[in-house]
């Protein structure tokens, strides 16, 4: 038969009767170690790490948030640099007590995670995380990284951790649940008529335009939300995202005048300044028409990617999903997987949208 990207699961060079004793062995939990593939500054890697995890260090928020939502939160023993607005005491109460043993999101500090018996450190796959990485791996501490932020494809951490953990049941169940939000956004949007259909430039960071969907899984998300980017590969260079200053004209043209402006940015979980956010980030694109027509708006990045794509739809097209669409789907997805937040509001304990009408312009 012909060979799959897969089938030398004992990673020894050759497809052969070995490999269907290690698959065998892996599923009655005979090894402890396997090999995986993942992506690391958009570079595939395979490497070989720990199984099952028991024992990790966490760096990066969207990768607390899977674990946690996959029952996995007791295997966490201790966490990169997390602090700030960032980590809510409320909806982090699991983690919040946590050892931190490095300056920031984004690191660990090799000396102080020494005094922690780790298997692994478990990352976001951005270059900017564990940048020292080969310094664990001398220690034999295995660096794992997922994708959780951008797009659909974030949802192949969900699988990945689900297995390494071994808590497959209940990510199988958040895949489910992610599944029907798809299916029935695009269910829904297959009733809009076609000249009904909105422009969309998705907006991240401070001040960065991302390009066509082939390159940026931003844009890939909103157009599943049913806007049409206006987003062109020339003018962006073939790159994923270009920056726009204020006195800059390319993104004034007529061609970029997009119905709607998504901006995603880290709003954090619980209370948030709603005007300073707007301040800060709306001062770029006050000559879009986007803008002066009231459909610029920030969306909470800290929601999955799905869950983005909900609000989304629902901003683009209010009359086919209602006004409480996605913030119910977040109410679901809190009451199903972060059990861990007690008598919880979607609609008023955290900010998912920041819009026009919320704020003064």
């Amino acid at each position: 038969m012909k060979e799959t990207k897969y089938a030398d699961a004992n990673h020894d060079g050759k497809v052969d009767e070995k490999d269907i004793q290690y698959v065998k062995d892996i599923i009655n939990k005979k090894v402890d170690r396997v090999w995986i593939k993942q992506t690391y500054n958009k570079t595939e890697q395979e490497i070989e790490c720990a199984y099952p995890l028991t024992s990790v260090c966490v760096a990066g928020f969207e990768t607390v948030t899977v674990i946690k939502s996959i029952g996995a939160v007791d295997y966490i023993t201790c966490l990169s640099g997390l602090k700030g607005d960032n980590l809510n005491p409320t909806f982090y109460s699991d983690v919040y007590n946590l050892p931190k043993v490095g300056p920031d999101a984004w690191n660990v500090d090799v000396d102080q995670l020494s005094k922690y018996k780790v298997q692994a450190i478990v990352a976001m796959d951005g270059k900017s995380y564990i940048p020292n990485y080969q310094t664990f791996e001398q220690a034999n501490i295995d660096v794992i990284r997922i994708e959780a932020a951008n797009g659909l494809t974030s949802l192949n951490g969900i699988v990945t951790l689900g297995f390494l953990f071994d808590c497959v049941e209940k990510a199988n169940e958040e895949m489910e649940f992610f599944d029907g939000i798809l299916k029935d956004i695009a269910k829904k949007l297959a009733t809009n008529p076609e000249d009904k259909k909105v422009s969309g430039l998705f907006v991240t960071m401070t001040n960065y335009c991302e390009g066509v969907s082939t390159r940026s899984e931003y844009t890939g998300t909103m157009e599943i939300a049913g806007a049409t980017a206006v987003a062109d590969d020339n003018v962006w260079e073939g790159k994923a995202r270009k920056q726009f200053f204020i006195g800059d004209e390319w993104l004034l043209k007529e061609q970029f005048q997009a119905d709607f402006i998504v901006h995603s940015r880290g709003l954090g979980l619980g209370e948030v300044d709603k005007q300073a956010q707007w301040d800060t980030y709306s001062v770029y694109f006050k000559e879009m028409n986007a803008y002066k027509n009231g459909n610029y708006f920030l969306l909470n990045s800290t929601l999955s990617p799905v869950l983005r794509i909900a609000f989304m739809a629902t901003q683009f097209y209010p009359d086919v999903f209602g006004e409480d669409y996605a913030v119910n789907l977040v109410q679901e997805y809190y009451d199903k997987f972060i059990t861990n937040v007690k008598d919880f509001d979607a609609k008023t304990d955290a900010t998912w949208v920041i819009t026009a009408d919320m704020v003064k312009t």
